[in-house]
């Protein structure tokens, strides 16, 4: 995860042709690392010194944060197996993003 306006930035600078070539296919953009798929339609960030590593578990309850209806969240949470501070975790930063 990479904050918006780091991502912004360095889409801008992507679009404008202003990155170098990295190692696996990777791109480099403003010195944040970035990986490439769909013959370079997408970016999805790998590493940078403001980004956050997320774990899958974290991934899945921001998902769900921002998709599930209040009232249904809680019970979906807990059948999907997410541990309370990867719930914690998302309710925090979903509030904060």
């Amino acid at each position: 995860m990479a904050p918006p306006e780091t991502l912004k930035t360095d889409l801008n600078s992507y679009n404008n042709g202003l990155f170098k070539k990295g190692d696996n296919g990777n791109v480099i953009i403003n010195g944040n690392i970035y990986g490439v798929k769909n013959e370079g339609k997408t970016l999805y960030p790998i590493k940078g010194k403001d980004f956050i590593n997320l774990s899958n578990g974290q991934i899945k309850a921001i998902q769900l944060y921002k998709n599930t209806p209040k009232d249904k969240l809680e019970t979906v949470l807990k059948n999907v197996g997410i541990k309370p501070e990867d719930s914690n975790f998302a309710k925090d930063f979903v509030k904060k993003h």
